[in-house]
């Protein structure tokens, strides 16, 4: 509990009066009766906050945040009597926040919400410690800093915003967006493509006998790349990957590209999985289907570079 601003204006004011003792033949009894009134009076409001029940807070924030995408988070406070009180969240100190502190004043038996927005900054786990609340006194003379709400984590994944966009456009396409282009590599693969006529360079396996001595001309067969293939990421968490680029890690940069690339090549219907070496060590086999990028997010959320 500590002295507020006008509690220490009143003791320097009663101090300041004792000079009317001395100079204005003010009574000496009158000067400390007033003093032990300060005090008497301070006490009392002093007690007064000591008992008060602490404000009731809930926070509401997704369990799940993205990295570098700023976010709202809600506060409830509800108080039994009326009240003023300043509301900090202790979010993760270095993350950036606009709205914070917030002061209140609560009617009796209400409820106040209020939201400010957060920026993390920093990928993996983090913990809201609770909620710092300073009240103060019915008479203003003190206030108290206390500490209402539950400790909460959340999980801070790489920025997964550019996969929603990509979803409204076909593999092609968003592989274009990144700067990719498909390119079927003519005459290799086993998967059958099509029938056409002999170039020169086609090999004699390629040759379609049949379809040849029917139109009485060479026809090859084209074949393309094996689809359903298996990918594997492989992402380097060595010292170098921790130089920072703004707000951002080289890290944080080339694993943003890396969910990119899986993204895409899951939606063609290929294998993702991911291999972290270097510095932290990490294993995701590869999987197929849409449901896989959920995976490499939880896999790889709190994955760091190390020394």
């Amino acid at each position: 509990m500590r002295p507020a601003p006008f509690l220490i204006a009143l003791l320097v004011l009663w101090g300041l009066s004792g000079l009317a003792v001395l100079f204005a033949g003010v009574p000496l009894f009158a000067w400390q009766s007033a003093g032990l009134v300060l005090v008497v009076f301070a006490s009392m409001d002093g007690l007064l906050l000591h008992r008060r029940d602490t404000p009731r807070v809930t926070r509401e924030i997704p369990e799940v945040l993205a990295l570098g995408i700023e976010r709202e988070v809600s506060l409830r406070v509800e108080s039994l009597v009326r009240q003023r009180i300043d509301v900090f969240d202790l979010h993760p100190g270095a993350w950036p926040a606009q709205g914070l502190p917030q002061r209140l004043v609560l009617a009796p038996a209400t409820a106040s919400t209020f939201s400010y927005r957060l920026r993390p900054v920093a990928r993996g786990d983090a913990t809201f410690e609770g909620v710092q609340l300073r009240l103060a006194s019915p008479g203003r003379l003190w206030t108290q800093s206390r500490i209402a709400g539950d400790r909460q984590r959340v999980r801070v994944y790489p920025n997964f915003a550019p996969l929603t966009r990509f979803a409204l456009f076909s593999a092609e396409q968003a592989s274009r967006l990144v700067g990719a282009h498909l390119k079927r590599r003519r005459g290799e693969g086993t998967d059958f493509n099509q029938m056409r006529e002999y170039r020169v360079g086609d090999s004699l396996r390629q040759i379609d006998w049949k379809a040849t001595s029917r139109s009485r001309k060479l026809i090859s067969r084209e074949y393309q790349d094996e689809k359903n293939q298996q990918l594997v990421m492989l992402v380097d968490t060595g010292r170098r990957m921790m130089a920072q680029e703004g707000e951002l890690a080289h890290f944080d940069h080339v694993l943003n590209a890396a969910l990119v690339v899986s993204y895409l090549a899951l939606r063609q219907g290929d294998a993702v999985g991911l291999m972290a070496s270097g510095g932290e060590s990490r294993w995701v086999p590869p999987k197929r289907g849409m449901g896989a990028i959920d995976t490499l997010l939880r896999a790889s959320y709190d994955l760091q570079p190390r020394a």
